[in-house]
């Protein structure tokens, strides 16, 4: 025991090192500032937008419309995020190689084609699908617009994130949710309080940055020239195309619980429980975004080379660097949910909205661990080991939807954050340690890139 902990103190000396010296460059200290106050800023806007819904809606209007919402991220991870997962990956050597304008023209039309397609389908499906489901008239359709729009939004901020434009992405990521929630107040207040009142808003917001972020970014490829053609359907095939079934499965473990409640209880109680998992999962996602967001832009171009053990290692380090930082935030922030958790609740919602303390800190605790899982899967993106990393998370969410519909099926919405937590630490403990897992990963590269091994 005491080894172990000598071991632990001391990586954490190194790491507090190794932060230490990236931190005196000008130029990682600048964006970290500027990625620190997008975070603080979105932080405070995601919670505006939670208790305007909450407080027009009430709680089955809110539990429809994040029914739809999670839905429609349903098609975008399998519809979307092969492609840009796969631009993203590839976007520096693309710049380097000279293909950088067939990559994207690639990714233009893709997104053309998709796009257009889920709007055509979600016109003419909104009326059978929305009885079939028991939505509002026009759910469906809502969703479809919002899908459209939001894809091509997140395609321009996401490549401004890529080449480090930090403030442009940040003030258009900001505008976007502050646009959002005005006209989703606005149109919920001279329509009615439904779902699909609340999804058109939010569709209106992202038009307006769809345009904002995309004729640059269009511009941009145009402005390329490539001196040879890059394959990039085949990088899609053997890189994106697992990416997407990867993300398929995270959704199941991220959000099974929430279709399993709203089968076996109603929308009420599903919209009860997602507002306590946005409350619980909030400070999470944010200090997971600030991370993410910093260092895996830095990590993909330091191991440009997948030869080059040396550069896998610095790229490693800094992604070590992060979710150390992670884990000692996240545990810190689990006192305070125990301490002022339904306080929170009532703040960000209204006291109808309440549920129990040990609840609360349940599900503090899965999104907590969810974080870790997220931060974790950037060293298999850094390393292109994405089938390893698929195959532990297809057992995650096979191991999710039992859990979760035998807890909650005896113990309601307790046994939703009790099987959720259960499943994400399954998946976690796999992740980490079994083989072609991180430890795997990492003891590896950290051995090759000794001096006395490469010479």
């Amino acid at each position: 025991m005491k080894r172990y902990f000598k071991m632990g103190v001391g990586f954490l000396g190194n790491m507090t090192g190794t932060l230490y010296t990236h931190l005196q460059n000008p130029r990682i200290r600048t964006e970290a500032t500027v990625v620190a106050v997008h975070v603080v800023f979105q932080f405070l806007l995601t919670f505006i937008s939670l208790k305007v819904l909450t407080s027009l809606l009430g709680m089955e209007a809110f539990g429809e419309f994040q029914l739809a919402m999670t839905g429609e991220g349903l098609l975008t991870s399998v519809l979307i995020m092969p492609m840009q997962n796969t631009y993203l990956r590839f976007f520096h050597k693309a710049e380097t190689e000279w293909f950088a304008r067939s990559a994207g023209a690639f990714t233009l039309k893709w997104y053309a084609a998709i796009t257009g397609l889920v709007f055509l389908l979600g016109c003419l499906l909104t009326l059978p699908f929305s009885k079939l489901f028991n939505l509002a008239p026009l759910t469906v359709m809502a969703v479809s617009v919002l899908f459209v729009v939001g894809r091509w939004r997140q395609l321009g901020t996401q490549v401004l994130t890529i080449r480090r434009k930090r403030i442009a992405a940040g003030v258009q990521n900001l505008g976007w949710l502050a646009t959002q929630i005005l006209f989703a107040f606005i149109i919920i207040r001279i329509w009615n309080a439904s779902a699909s009142a609340a999804l058109f808003g939010y569709a209106i917001g992202a038009m307006i940055f769809a345009g904002i972020s995309m004729f640059p970014l269009i511009r941009w490829i145009l402005a390329r020239q490539d001196t040879q053609k890059g394959d990039m359907l085949k990088l899609v095939l053997t890189y994106g195309l697992p990416t997407g079934a990867l993300l398929l499965c995270q959704w199941v473990q991220g959000f099974a619980d929430r279709y399993i409640l709203a089968i076996q209880l109603d929308k009420e109680a599903t919209g009860l429980y997602i507002a306590a998992f946005q409350i619980c999962g909030a400070p999470y996602l944010f200090i997971q975004y600030f991370i993410r967001s910093m260092l895996l832009p830095i990590a993909f171009q330091r191991a440009k080379d997948m030869n080059n053990h040396r550069q896998l290692w610095s790229a490693d380090k800094i992604l070590m660097i992060g979710i150390a930082i992670f884990l000692l935030i996240g545990i810190a922030v689990l006192g305070l949910y125990a301490m002022f958790g339904q306080q929170l609740v009532i703040l960000l919602t209204t006291a109808k909205f309440v549920i129990p303390t040990h609840v609360l800190i349940l599900l503090a605790c899965c999104r907590m661990i969810q974080g870790v899982l997220d931060l974790v899967q950037m060293f298999f993106a850094v390393h292109q080991r994405i089938g390893a990393l698929l195959l532990y998370r297809v057992l995650g969410a096979i191991i999710t939807v039992p859990l979760c519909w035998f807890a909650i099926s005896r113990y309601g919405i307790l046994g939703a954050a009790i099987g959720s937590l259960v499943a994400t630490l399954a998946c976690a403990m796999l992740l980490c340690f079994c083989p072609n897992g991180v430890l795997h990963l990492v003891r590896g590269v950290r051995r090759k890139a000794r001096p006395s091994h490469a010479s």
